[in-house]
């Protein structure tokens, strides 16, 4: 049976551990905080961008853009953002796991893929299961999203301006609310650059060439859909890790209370054995000094 002093330890141990996952608790909201605030800026940044490529649609540089649909698409490239760190439950085996199933089935369909991931996490579920990354980028400081979202566009349209791919896929996740974060595979090349609608390009005008303004544009569109996706991400991580954190010390109190009773219970039987003992010991030397006289 576990000593007292077993069960003085497990609880100091608990308890320091609860002290941990509070602490963590709190750098998580501090962190969620600041990127919601990014999240909500980087919005109408996205949204702009977003309006501003459908009034090129239907022009003839949008109809004859390199960022439009291609004859063919056998070669897919993918962006995964996930998380360096564990300790947000499901999150990123979650989005791992749907951009694992958008590259197997295009991967039935013949195509070859090649895998870039944005975070540690994604990178080790997916060499678990035998894909091969051709890069990987450490997951960015939330001050430096639109730097690395710059980065990663720029070296997007390199690539796909040379031919060297033919369809980029870009897997994160969507944040619905604080209890629900939604795994998305969205296509990020070629564009849509169809006319919805007939002749809605052409109440703008441009001071430079069409093709050129639209290639400038695709940029900073593919940036802000990076930048948006980042931001995005972040506040799932850390809406996660909230959630995870708020059970653990919630069981780590459970756990507390049940060493707590426990740890009486034996403090309470050690205390009657020892009673009994010297009641018995004072019952045999009282009935020794009888027998005496």
């Amino acid at each position: 049976m576990a000593s007292l002093k077993h069960f003085k330890r497990r609880m100091t141990t608990v308890a320091t551990t609860q002290q941990v996952m509070k602490a963590m608790n709190m750098v998580a909201a501090a962190k969620l905080a600041r990127v919601k605030g990014q999240l909500d800026a980087a919005r109408p940044f996205y949204e702009g961008m977003e309006e501003l490529l459908g009034n090129l649609k239907g022009s003839q540089a949008a109809a004859q853009s390199i960022y439009a649909n291609p004859p063919q698409a056998n070669r897919c490239a993918y962006i995964v953002i996930s998380g360096d760190k564990g300790l947000c439950g499901s999150y990123n085996n979650n989005i791992a796991a749907a951009a694992l199933e958008h590259i197997q089935a295009r991967e039935g369909e013949g195509k070859s893929t090649r895998i870039v991931t944005v975070g540690l996490k994604a990178r080790e579920f997916l060499v678990r299961r035998q894909k091969e990354i051709a890069q990987v980028w450490a997951y960015p400081n939330d001050a430096n999203f639109f730097e690395e979202a710059r980065s990663i566009s720029a070296r997007l349209v390199s690539i796909y301006g040379n031919r060297n791919i033919d369809e980029v896929y870009l897997a994160y996740t969507r944040f619905d609310s604080m209890l629900s974060y939604t795994p998305q595979v969205v296509r990020l090349l070629p564009l849509s650059l169809a006319a919805e609608h007939s002749n809605s390009y052409n109440w703008m005008s441009y001071d430079n060439e069409t093709d050129r303004f639209l290639d400038r544009a695709v940029r900073y569109y593919l940036a802000a859909v990076i930048y948006r996706s980042l931001a995005e991400a972040s506040v799932c991580e850390q809406a996660a890790r909230m959630v995870q954190m708020d059970s653990a010390v919630s069981n780590a109190e459970e756990i507390l209370l049940g060493l707590g009773r426990s740890y009486n219970r034996k403090r309470q039987a050690a205390i009657t054995q020892e009673i009994n003992e010297i009641v018995s010991s004072l019952t045999i030397t009282s009935q020794s000094g009888i027998a005496s006289r």
